[in-house]
């Protein structure tokens, strides 16, 4: 626990008696400001009566918390968010606590059927009334005693993150997982979208037909996929693949027939994906049948990407696992599928043993029957014969575990791949590392590293820029700490884009992806959104919030590369005379 007097400026610790620091809430008492208490990740309740100068352990509810409060109005009983998965399934509870040094708790459970998941997020008091926002919101009049639903339905807005009440009357604002901000004015009885101007998608994916500058899908953790067809200025909602943990590649559009998608999923216990033939406005699913060997388990694709060289060839890879738990562990086994029709039928390739998650593909540039694929822990490996057989690359210095963060086959040099990983062999928090080999993975040179470069944590993906016509040769991009980086020299220097945002962080596949029309280039980058850099706030972006630590929304950026230097370009003159 950290200590202000001047507005964050400067910090001191306040931890005397703590003995579980990992704290994940602090609540004030509404009437004495220098009683505090505290609660931890592990379980812990810690309180204070001197500003936290000295802290007093409470108790241990034996699971983990989410948050504390103190109720301001009546007894100032305090109550505890506690985690959903230590909740039987399908209960909601709480903690309470009447006792005044908060050694005694007791359970009020607010409902046995939970519609969704997740559990309580938050909660909210006004005057006598409770609000739990959580699943689709609850509300008790009695003090908690009992409790009831706040918006009816089997989850028609997604999950409820807070609740927010304005005056404490008649209306209410809940802010949502997937649908923003909702409005009602009569008690909840109706609900309206109130998101005008609210710029905050989880951008994960972006993919851009061949050929075509203006034409972009987003795969957005709370809108499901997009589209737009004027360069992202104005969003068509497909409706389709929201939420989940985020996997590998699974969006694309097929580099041969237009209007043609695709998206890796998982269907009744099947890796399968999903196609559509009109640009996203229907699709249909064809799933893949398991290999023997895990045919009582489940399968998921984890990644899909369609062959840039070969008509109809897709490669995908799926993950295989026993409940939920090892599902989302990230260390389920893979194996590869491989399609020639257009993803209308499929095979299974192995290899045998698996290998570790397979987060990205990249198939060299000239060379048809040469893949790469980038593992979550088993380093990288290569096919040599188009996916039908696969060896792991050594990489010189590099240990396993190896997390290979993406990869990158130059446009235009053959055998040439660029691979940024990070080697977890002697350090839980390694530095990333970036190569790149002439010789498809026989020799390799190290690059330094844009986080070497600039700092910070920030570099993410590799994307490849196809220069205009007669131009510098391709740009390689980066996201970087300062917000987006540029090489023009393959690697060996690097260069901050000024005004750039970000790229998301949080993904295993970065929102980065290149387009051109052969006059033009374009970048698109998918941001959540965040502090604005020095360099941002100075370009003048127009979105950027003005104030203290300044912030830009998050969503999808374009940056154009207009025709190269020195060739002219014309625009329209209109001359207004005056007088006769």
């Amino acid at each position: 626990i950290y200590y202000s007097t001047d507005y964050g400026d400067t910090w001191v610790t306040r931890t005397v008696g703590l003995t579980d620091t990992d704290i994940v809430d602090i609540a004030f008492h509404p009437t004495d400001p220098y009683t505090m208490a505290a609660a931890t990740f592990g379980g812990n309740v810690f309180t204070t009566t001197d500003g936290g100068l000295h802290w007093r352990w409470a108790a241990d509810l034996g699971r983990r918390l989410r948050r504390i409060y103190f109720n301001p109005s009546g007894a100032h009983e305090a109550w505890i968010v506690p985690h959903l998965e230590y909740q039987p399934p399908g209960e909601v509870r709480l903690h309470k606590s009447s006792d005044p040094g908060l050694g005694t708790w007791v359970t009020v459970v607010l409902t046995t059927n939970l519609s969704t998941s997740g559990g309580i997020w938050s909660m909210t008091f006004v005057s006598d009334t409770i609000w739990a926002a959580g699943d689709n919101g609850y509300v008790s009049d009695d003090g908690g005693t009992t409790w009831k639903r706040v918006i009816g339905g089997p989850d028609p807005i997604g999950q409820v993150k807070s609740f927010a009440l304005p005056g404490g009357g008649q209306t209410i604002y809940a802010g949502t997982e997937r649908n923003g901000v909702i409005k009602s004015t009569d008690g909840g009885a109706t609900w309206q979208q109130q998101n005008q101007g609210l710029a905050g998608l989880q951008i994960r994916e972006l993919a851009v037909p061949a050929g075509e500058m203006d034409t972009i899908y987003a795969n957005t953790f709370e809108r499901g996929i997009l589209r737009s067809d004027n360069g992202g200025q104005a969003w068509l909602e497909l409706d389709f693949s929201v939420g989940g943990r985020p996997k590998g590649q699974l969006l694309s559009a097929d580099p041969f027939v237009t209007d043609r998608v695709y998206v890796g999923s998982e269907c009744d216990g099947l890796p399968c994906i999903q196609i559509s033939q009109d640009a996203g406005l229907n699709w249909r699913a064809v799933t893949m049948t398991l290999p023997l060997t895990w045919s009582a388990e489940t399968g998921e694709l984890m990644t899909a990407v369609p062959h840039p060289l070969v008509p109809g060839r897709i490669l995908a890879s799926a993950g295989f696992c026993r409940d939920t738990a090892h599902c989302n562990s990230g260390k389920e086994p893979n194996g590869f599928y491989a399609s020639d029709d257009y993803g209308e039928s499929w095979s299974y390739l192995g290899p045998t043993p698996p290998i570790s998650e397979v987060l990205n593909i990249a198939f060299d540039s000239r060379d048809p029957d040469l893949v790469y694929a980038g593992t979550q822990g088993d380093g990288l490996w290569k096919s040599s014969d188009g996916g039908a057989g696969w060896q792991a690359v050594s990489i010189p210095g590099m240990l396993p575990p190896i997390y290979i963060a993406d990869i990158a086959a130059h446009p235009h040099l053959t055998h040439t791949v660029y691979v940024r990983l990070y080697s977890y062999a002697s350090s839980p928090n390694p530095q990333p590392n970036l190569f790149v080999s002439p010789d498809a993975g026989v020799t390799w040179q190290e690059l330094p590293d844009v986080d070497t470069v600039f700092g910070g944590g920030g570099g993410v993906g590799l994307v490849f820029v196809p220069p205009a016509p007669d131009s510098a040769p391709y740009a390689l991009y980066t996201g970087c700490d300062p917000g987006l980086c540029r090489s023009l020299d393959g690697g060996l220097t690097w260069a901050q884009v000024e005004g750039a945002p970000r790229p998301v962080v949080n993904s295993n596949n970065p929102a980065l992806e290149a387009a051109t029309d052969g006059q033009r280039s374009r970048l698109y980058i998918g941001t959540p959104g965040g502090i604005a850099s020095p360099a941002f706030r100075a370009a003048g972006a127009q979105d950027v919030i003005p104030g203290l630590g300044q912030v830009y929304g998050g969503g999808v950026y374009r940056y154009t590369m207009m025709p190269i230097e020195g060739r002219w370009v014309y625009l329209p003159l209109v001359l207004r005379g005056y007088g006769p």
